[in-house]
């Protein structure tokens, strides 16, 4: 919240849930005093009680002049913690990535985003087994954490686990790596790149991004701090060879323009290896392999995002600003169902899915290939010219009776509608011109303005004293003239 008065002011602003039932109930309130023209920012942390689509609205409990922003609508989807598994031969290298990932202290409130566990090499066949005698998940990531050798058994395993969907994360961030291990056990069909030999320059290099709208660097790119992930120096890499279909995303600065980042895509699973490590094992004499852990947020912002690109989750852009076309992409089994869309001022209708509607596109992942029509929509799809995403608030799309869960988003308004910044006094002299314009503050000033330039102001106080001088003016001049004839 940003306060654009002349003076401070304190305001209140309220968190209200959807309680399931489609009412919104006060969850929370958070006071905030803002000084002039400064900016606040209000933290609600609630537990999610249900998956699926959560929705709700943050409000202004005083309202101000430009009362069309005091409520704000947002979507959020709740789903299960990833389960991400970290293969280690040390615990201390896989520690800093662990917390990020997971911190101790969000783990002890139940806030944290990921379930992490780290286990040994001869421990990752037990987590990749499809009978009953495996843990119960699988593991949504895997990262192979300066992992020297796995056996071959272990190499095909995860080679299945891609296959079917999972992501591996490569860290090789040690001396250790068993350069024939990774290469002659039929990982150049699969893995991102292979080690070839690792180096230490003479100088520090840096980690130069060459993808910044690849999904792992996406976040990073909006927060403008690339260029500080890009500061990190690193002391040590391995030279990798590159495999097919793999790309790089980023580069070490040396001469040669090493591989840092590459990823693969597979038919339905994603790897990344990343050259160099991530631990500050020898921080403390300047021996670790980078610098990359120091960089404190950026470093827990870059492990999540590469653990999110690796489990490939959906780009779930839940909240939009109006005039923005909203494309869904529902799962397959949604196909052909009807669904009631609930929209913003209490209306709602019955579609069918696959569906069309003005800047409203919902579509299912059901992979066959898209068929359009000679209006240029798919086969099949539903087109309503009533149904409209154009207004602010939340809509919601259930499946009553379907044991289908809800989905739904938000549209708001884009802020430099409602970031109403004041004109500088040259702006105003250029757009009425020099001594043109008058300037009110308050409301009064405003109102005594506007007064003054409909009725004037009273001329009766100056006609009296125009008056009142021209009598004594005349009777002075009177007697002047009058004593000059008696005498």
């Amino acid at each position: 919240m940003t306060n654009q008065n002349s003076r401070s002011v304190e305001t209140v602003a309220e968190l209200y849930l959807d309680n399931g039932n489609g009412s919104l109930i006060k969850r929370d309130q958070k006071s905030l005093s803002l000084e002039a023209e400064q900016t606040g920012q209000a933290g609600f942390t609630v537990k999610a009680e249900r998956l699926g689509i959560l929705q709700g609205e943050i409000r202004l409990a005083q309202s101000d002049p430009l009362k069309i922003d005091n409520v704000i609508a947002f979507s959020i989807m709740v789903e299960a913690r990833p389960h991400v598994l970290i293969v280690a031969e040390k615990s201390d290298e896989a520690f800093v990535w662990e917390q990020a990932l997971a911190p101790a202290e969000l783990v002890k409130r139940g806030a944290n985003q990921y379930d992490v566990k780290t286990v040994s090499p001869g421990k990752l066949l037990s987590y990749l087994k499809a009978d009953s005698s495996g843990p119960a998940n699988k593991p949504d990531v895997i990262y192979l954490m300066n992992v020297s050798r796995l056996s071959e058994k272990s190499w095909d395993a995860l080679q299945t686990y891609v296959e079917q969907g999972g992501g591996l994360g490569v860290i090789l961030g040690s001396s250790r790596i068993d350069v024939e291990n990774y290469r002659n056990l039929g990982q150049a069909d699969w893995l991102a790149s292979l080690p070839s030999v690792h180096t230490r320059p003479a100088t520090l290099k840096k980690i130069e991004v060459t993808r910044d709208d690849h999904p792992l660097f996406r976040y990073l790119k909006e927060l403008n701090v690339l260029s500080l992930f890009s500061s990190a120096a690193v002391r040590r890499y391995w030279k990798t060879d590159l495999t097919d279909q793999a790309i790089v995303i980023a580069n070490f600065n040396d001469e040669e323009r090493s591989p840092a980042i590459v990823v693969r895509n597979d038919a339905r699973g994603r790897v990344l290896t990343l050259s160099t490590a991530v631990d500050l094992r020898g921080a403390a004499q300047q021996q670790n392999w980078s610098d990359l852990a120091r960089l404190d947020w950026i470093y827990a912002a870059f492990a999540d995002q590469m653990t999110k690109f690796l489990q490939g989750g959906r780009d779930l852009r839940l909240n939009r600003t109006v005039g923005e076309p909203v494309v869904l992409t529902l799962p397959e089994k949604t196909n052909g169902k009807e669904g009631l869309l609930q929209l913003p001022g209490l209306r709602q209708d019955k579609i069918s899915l696959p569906f069309r509607g003005i800047l409203l596109n919902i579509t299912t992942s059901d992979n066959r290939p898209s068929v359009p029509n000679n209006s240029g929509m798919k086969t099949g799809m539903k087109k309503n010219r009533q149904i409209a995403a154009d207004r602010v608030g939340n809509y919601k799309l259930l499946f009553p009776g379907e044991g289908i869960p809800s989905y739904g988003f938000s549209l708001q308004l884009a802020d430099k509608e409602t970031d109403l910044q004041p004109l500088s006094y040259a702006e105003l002299d250029e757009l009425f011109g020099v001594d043109r314009w008058q300037l009110s503050r308050t409301y009064e000033e405003l109102e005594r303005t506007v007064l003054l330039g409909r009725i004037g102001k009273e001329a009766y106080p100056i006609l009296i004293a125009l008056l009142v001088l021209f009598f004594l003016g005349e009777h002075l001049v009177a007697n002047f003239f009058y004593g000059r004839q008696e005498s």
